[in-house]
This record gives structure tokens, C-alpha cells and sequence, in this order.
């Protein structure tokens, strides 16, 4: 697990840095280890991502992206900075908001003030100086707040406030662009994901403060919305974190600025269920959220400072609950 943050080149008092803990396992019960802590100077981190096979990670640091390679010794871990690169370059406040590598971690994209998404191919030997070099780019409408690759790793999602587009690589063009559902109106958009293996769905996350979120299903091809989902949370989402888990999809949303977490589980279909809900995980707004691989945890972050590894409830066993109450209700009438 990798956590960064801080307070920028201001002296705020909040420490420019990112942290990494390991994950031990002792029969069912888990613990988190921290092995490493990494100052970034005057450098405030707006996001990381791991390699999905490689020691490898990225880290955004202002308008530049960091790729580091790891090494674990005796409950440590020694990290090599291999490149350092620009990725962002708004005239007047340049930042990289995003990184995050495809599923054949063969790219990398970042996104940020600039509005233009920058796809970068990845040398998986990490033998050359130049991990990372530009293969394309992709112009948005403004800043980005999340990017998701599909699961074979051909199309890339991009959100900002107003809109959620599909890009396809290989042909370098625009597939289909679509804006908040229309109430409540003003919402914005904040996460993406494509539904499961494919990529004729994608879902997104939309809110607006004072109001319910929803999670919008989406057709690619047609860019119709396909159906939503009322989280039980109030308040904007902050974030989404997306993973597969067999054939079922799961996915953690953050809500509010009381630091809510709903987690949701996508079947093959694409049907959307609650699975669980945990309140004051954080006490004030959630900034990130991550699952672990084996799904028993999400790990958020948020302003108030702290760091949050909450067990994840995947059981979405209303039907079964409703069979349990008819059954009851037949035994007693009988």
C-alpha cells in the first residue's frame, strides 16, 4: 500500500511525502507493516500507481510523474528513482491529477490541469533510462479527476466535472462522450471504470453536494445511460476504486465530508447491488480509495491525515434475505 500527500511548497506544516506498508497474513488475520518513508522535499503527491506485475510504481508529484522500482529486503524496501518526466503543462497552475497503468502494463496514462490525457509506453525490462516514453495524446475539455483503462487494456476513460469520454489507442480517436444524468441537475462527475472484462459498459460516479450520488451505467457505442444506482450515502462522491473479483465486479465509492465508504458489487450483467456501509471511516473528506488484491480491504485516505484499511462486506444477499423472511412468514401463517 502506498500513501502520499502534503501541503505543497506553502509551509502548511503537513509534510510533503509518501509512505509504503506491506501486507502480512498469519492464517486469517492480517496486518499492515510500514517499511518506508519517502520525502518528496517541496513536492505534493496528487496520485500513485503500482505496476500490475512489475516491482514498479508511479508517482504524480506536481506536473511531473516519478517511476520508482522497488526491492524487499528483510521486512524493508529499498526503492531506485528510474525517471523522472513532465506530464502536465497549464500555463498558470500545472498539475498532474492522475496516473494509473494499464492492465497488460505495457502503458501508462496521466492527466491533469491541461486537459490532455498523455499515454506513455512502458519498457518492462526497466533496464533502459527512459522507462516511460510518450507514444500519444488524447485532448479533454479541462482537468481530469480519474482515468481507467478496459481490461484489455485498448480503451482508456477520462473524467472531469462536466464530462466522461472513451478513447480508443490503437486509432487515436474519440469514441463517445457523455455528460451527468440529468438529476440531479449540476451533478458532476467524479471516477469511471468500464463494467467487468468488457468494454461495451462503463460506470460512473456523479453527484453534487447536498444530494444523493448515483452510479451511472453507460453503453459505450450508443452512449446512453443503461441504468443508475442510489447509494445509501449522501453528499458528492469523492473517488472510485474498481477491481474484479472472479466474474463479479467490485467497486468502493467515498462519500460526503464525513468520511462514508459504500461498497458496491457489478454482476456479469452489469447489474449494480449495494454490498455494505461503513460511516466515519474517515473524519472529514475522503480523498482516495484502493482495494486490496485479495478484495478483503479498501484503503482510503483523506484529509483529516489518516490512513483507513476497512474490511470489505461483499454480501449482497437481499434476495436471500427477502426467501428467508417468505418462508418464515409462511411458517407462521400455517
Amino acid at each position: 500500500v502506498l500513501v502520499g500527500g502534503g501541503g505543497g511548497a506553502c509551509k502548511t506544516g503537513v509534510p510533503n511525502a509518501f509512505d509504503i506498508f506491506v501486507c502480512t497474513k498469519s492464517g486469517d488475520i492480517s496486518s499492515f507493516e510500514h517499511v518506508h518513508h519517502e520525502s518528496t522535499q517541496d513536492r505534493i503527491i496528487y496520485s500513485s500507481a503500482f505496476h500490475p506485475t512489475l516491482p514498479l510504481f508511479a508517482v504524480s508529484e506536481v506536473n511531473k510523474c516519478y517511476l520508482f522500482k522497488m526491492e524487499f529486503t528483510d521486512k524493508k524496501v529499498e526503492l531506485t528513482q528510474l525517471q523522472n518526466f513532465q506530464t502536465d503543462f497549464e500555463a498558470d497552475d500545472s498539475v498532474q491529477r492522475v496516473c494509473v497503468f494499464s492492465d497488460n502494463g505495457e502503458l501508462l496514462a496521466t492527466g491533469g490541469e491541461d486537459g490532455i490525457i498523455r499515454l506513455w509506453s512502458i519498457d518492462n525490462t526497466l533496464k533502459e533510462d527512459n522507462i516511460a516514453t510518450k507514444l500519444c495524446e488524447f485532448k479533454f475539455d479541462g482537468t481530469m479527476n480519474s482515468l481507467s483503462f478496459s481490461r484489455d487494456s485498448q480503451l482508456v476513460l477520462s473524467t472531469s466535472r462536466n464530462l466522461c469520454n472513451v478513447w480508443e489507442i490503437e486509432n487515436k480517436k474519440q469514441l463517445q462522450s457523455v455528460s451527468p444524468a440529468a438529476k440531479p441537475a449540476g451533478s458532476s462527475f467524479h471516477g469511471c471504470a468500464f463494467v467487468g472484462n468488457s468494454t461495451d459498459q462503463f460506470i460512473t460516479a456523479q453527484g453534487k453536494p447536498r444530494f444523493k450520488s448515483l452510479l451511472t451505467e453507460w453503453n459505450t457505442v450508443s452512449g446512453s445511460l443503461v441504468r443508475s444506482c442510489k447509494p445509501s450515502s449522501s453528499g458528492p462522491q469523492t473517488a472510485l476504486a474498481s477491481s474484479m473479483r472472479g466474474d463479479q465486479q467490485v467497486i468502493v465509492v467515498p462519500f460526503g465530508d464525513e468520511g462514508e465508504l459504500e461498497t458496491f458489487v457489478v454482476s456479469a450483467k452489469g447489474k449494480i447491488s449495494r454490498a455494505s456501509r461503513k460511516k466515519g471511516v474517515h473524519s472529514f473528506i475522503t480523498t482516495a480509495v484502493g482495494i486490496t488484491s485479495d478484495h478483503k480491504f479498501s484503503v482510503s485516505g483523506s484529509v483529516d491525515k489518516t490512513l483507513a484499511i476497512t474490511p470489505l462486506r461483499l454480501n449482497t444477499s437481499g434476495l436471500l434475505q427477502w426467501i428467508i423472511f417468505f418462508i418464515l412468514l409462511d411458517i407462521f401463517v400455517m
